[in-house]
C-alpha cells in the first residue's frame, strides 16, 4: 500500500515538471514602447496597453521573437480625432480607419509609419503562443 501511494506521488511529480506549464499572456506599455510576453499562452487569450505615443517623424517598429504561435495585434487610435490612414512602409495598407491588424509569427521584424498621437495596442493569442513582441517608436 505503502509503495502504490509513493508510486503515484512520483507519478504526479513527473507529470507536473513537464506537461503542465503556466499560460500568461502580459501587455506592458510605456510612452514609446510596449512588450508583449507569452508564456505558453493559449489560443484566444488577450491583453491590451493604451498611452504610447507617436509624433511627427517618427515610426513604429515591431520585433517579434516567437518561438512559436501567433498572435494578432490591433493598432488603435485613442484619439478619436485622428482622421489619417496607416501605411506599412514596404506595402501601402489602405485605410481611412486609424487603426492597423496584424498577424504575428516568428522573427520578421516590421515598420510602419502612422499618424502622430496616442495609440492602444490589442493583442489576441490565435495559436498557442511563446516568446516575445516588442513594439518602439523611434
Amino acid at each position: 500500500m505503502r509503495m502504490k501511494i509513493v508510486f503515484i506521488m512520483l507519478m504526479l511529480l513527473s507529470l507536473g515538471l513537464t506537461g503542465c506549464r503556466k499560460s500568461n499572456l502580459a501587455v506592458m506599455s510605456d510612452e514609446k514602447s510596449v512588450t508583449i510576453i507569452a508564456e505558453n499562452a493559449s489560443k484566444d487569450m488577450f491583453g491590451a496597453a493604451s498611452g504610447f505615443e507617436i509624433t511627427e517623424g517618427e515610426k513604429l517598429y515591431i520585433d517579434p521573437v516567437l518561438n512559436k504561435g501567433e498572435i494578432r495585434l490591433k493598432i488603435k487610435s485613442v484619439d478619436p480625432r485622428i482622421d489619417a490612414s496607416v501605411e506599412e512602409l514596404k506595402d501601402a495598407v489602405s485605410g481611412e480607419n486609424p487603426e492597423l491588424e496584424i498577424k504575428i509569427s516568428g522573427t520578421a521584424s516590421l515598420e510602419y509609419e502612422l499618424a502622430p498621437g496616442s495609440y492602444s495596442v490589442y493583442a489576441t493569442v490565435l495559436s498557442k503562443a511563446d516568446g516575445t513582441i516588442v513594439m518602439s517608436v523611434r
